[in-house]
């Protein structure tokens, strides 16, 4: 009898976990009932736009910023830099809009810059299949003395190959700094984690080196600045 009323607390209590599990998801994103910064920045963006949109991943941009001065190899791969200190005590994120009551991302995705005193600045929507972005890094890409914004989308479902952006911040809620092709596709194109930002002359304006996703050698593609936009260089595949 003793075992048995021990089954049924047991019964009741997963009862209990099952019905809080189906139940919490249809006010709070998952990650708030883990992550009191990201609740936080989500109630800064619900009071602005509503509790369809919701934040999906967070740069803290003074600690990445810290980070990678003290990583001496931060030469390769992304960069985390804000020269001139305009996101000084800022948070970079990724905005979703979810479906209501579903926490699945739709194909609407913004990014948006928010500090302790509230939002500072969303982009125009952004229209992608797979309804996610990653956040890449930070900095000043073509040296105009502005913290431009790197993310990126995957192109397979796989997940082997990614497009990169680079969205500069401004009044017109962002430009892109990266050619786009006729599908809305970003032109910057590599292998997934393929990408190493390196100063291109003594001016400061970077060179994107992407590694090819489509050959079975070791084979590098070239990005860099024509005054307009970072364009793949000509005749620029290296071993």
């Amino acid at each position: 009898m003793r075992d048995y009323h021990k089954m049924r607390v047991i019964h009741l209590i997963l009862c209990c976990f099952i019905v809080i599990g189906f139940t919490l998801p249809q006010n709070i994103s998952k990650t708030d009932k883990r992550n009191p910064l990201q609740k936080y920045l989500d109630s800064m963006v619900v009071a602005k736009y509503g509790p369809i949109i919701r934040t999906v991943q967070i740069f803290d941009v003074d600690n990445m910023v810290n980070k990678s001065i003290q990583n001496v190899s931060n030469g390769i791969g992304y960069i985390f830099e804000d020269p001139n200190n305009q996101l000084k005590g800022s948070f970079i994120v990724s905005l979703s809009k979810y479906e209501k009551g579903v926490f699945i991302p739709s194909d609407t995705v913004f990014i948006g810059i928010l500090n302790k005193n509230g939002y500072v600045w969303r982009s125009n929507p952004i229209y992608i299949e797979s309804g996610s972005i990653t956040l890449s890094g930070f900095g000043d890409m073509n040296s105009d003395h502005t913290t431009d914004i790197l993310f990126s989308t995957k192109l397979d479902m796989r997940g082997l190959a990614e497009a990169l952006w680079i969205i500069t911040p401004n009044d017109s809620e962002g430009n892109y700094l990266n050619e786009i092709d006729d599908d809305g596709v970003s032109k910057i194109l590599g292998a997934s984690d393929g990408f190493s930002i390196y100063p291109q002359s003594e001016k400061g304006i970077k060179t994107i080196k992407a590694l090819k996703f489509d050959t079975n050698k070791i084979e590098y593609m070239l990005y860099t600045w024509n005054g307009k936009v970072f364009t793949k260089q000509n005749h620029s595949k290296i071993k």
